[in-house]
């Protein structure tokens, strides 16, 4: 019995040693590539003992890497090292400097540039655009002011939009209302879109588009002087103060007629014409608001209003009798059709 059970010992102490010797192996498999002999061998132990299912499953099962397999790369395998980056950007710098032929302070700066940060760029190349932008924008109106599309055509429509028959103001009003029609016609003005998308190059366009209508209602005034001092028959008025390459309508005998008529009730009752246009749009609006408060019906209203008009001219041929024949008729250029239509929807009462 000792025998034997020393021999179960032993054997049982063997067989640890020999599990603790292959755990080991197994380990050091995990730890290191096979040898080629020993795969070689465990293909030929698999084909021989034909364990087609284990083999199936060590095939399906993925490989597990060996740490000896994780290869760490270098610094010098990195191709976007902040280094790297450095250095590229530094010989394009220098590339593009050669290319544009640029020396000196130029090329310094450009080079200070490339130094910058990301971020710092963009808003700077942001700033530099928005400032050529507007500089280009300011070079447009300067030439758009110079040339014959402001001076001709422009100034025709300013001009046609002070003497249109259905105008509700001739001062602040119809400045506003012109600067508006130029942002939004900006092509029957002739007026690039640069010119109105720069808020400068805008605002010097509406400034010059103001002093010429003062001009222009300066101009005027002094022919309504003239025309109350002289006697004016209603086609002498129209003579002197319609441009001739507009259609002058009926509307425009009245509405000028009843503008001669407040001219002579303001001289007699004021020592100074200088505010006659702003008292001529307070009387407009003082008329409107009585006619509002007094008639209900907007076509009754709008009745009433033109008659005011028809009277004005009916006295005025009535006391100044035709002398001289009325001027040439012409055809409405189609930007008086337009300008006068625009004007309907939005100035006028």
């Amino acid at each position: 019995m000792p025998s034997e059970a020393q021999n179960m010992v032993n054997a049982a102490l063997r067989r640890r040693e020999e599990l603790e010797r292959r755990e080991e192996a197994r380990q050091q498999r995990e730890d290191s590539p096979p040898p080629a002999n020993q795969i070689l061998s465990d293909i030929t132990d698999q084909t021989s003992e034909g364990g087609e299912c284990e083999d199936s499953q060590e095939r399906n099962t993925p490989a597990r890497e060996t740490p000896s397999r994780r290869r760490r790369r270098s610094p010098s395998m990195d191709l976007d090292t902040p280094e790297g980056r450095q250095h590229k950007y530094a010989c394009f710098t220098e590339a593009q400097c050669d290319r544009f032929a640029l020396r000196g302070s130029r090329r310094s700066l450009v080079k200070d540039f490339a130094k910058g940060d990301c971020h710092e760029k963009m808003i700077s190349i942001m700033a530099f655009l928005q400032r050529s932008e507007s500089e280009q924008a300011g070079s447009d109106v300067q030439a758009y002011l110079a040339s014959g599309a402001f001076k001709a055509h422009a100034t025709a429509l300013f001009y046609t939009a002070i003497v249109a028959p259905h105008s509700k103001a001739y001062v602040t009003s119809l400045a506003s209302f012109i600067a508006s029609d130029m942002a939004r016609n900006y092509p029957l003005y002739k007026i690039d879109k640069s010119i109105i998308e720069d808020e400068e190059a805008r605002s010097t366009l509406n400034t010059h588009m103001r002093n010429k209508l003062t001009t222009m209602r300066n101009a005027i005034k002094e022919k309504l002087e003239a025309a109350a001092d002289g006697a004016y028959c209603m086609n002498q008025l129209m003579s002197d103060i319609m441009p001739g390459n507009i259609q002058i309508r009926l509307e425009h005998r009245q509405r000028w007629a009843w503008i001669l008529a407040q001219y002579k009730a303001q001289r007699e009752t004021s020592p100074t014409t200088s505010n006659f246009w702003k008292n001529i749009d307070k009387v407009l609006a003082d008329t409107e608001d009585a006619l509002a408060a007094t008639v209900a019906d907007k076509e009754a209203i709008k009745e009433i209003r033109a008659e005011i008009f028809k009277e004005a001219l009916e006295n005025h041929e009535r006391d100044y009798p035709t002398a001289i024949p009325p001027p040439e008729e012409v055809d409405a250029p189609s930007w008086q059709i337009m300008l006068e239509r625009t004007m309907d929807k939005f100035h006028r009462y």
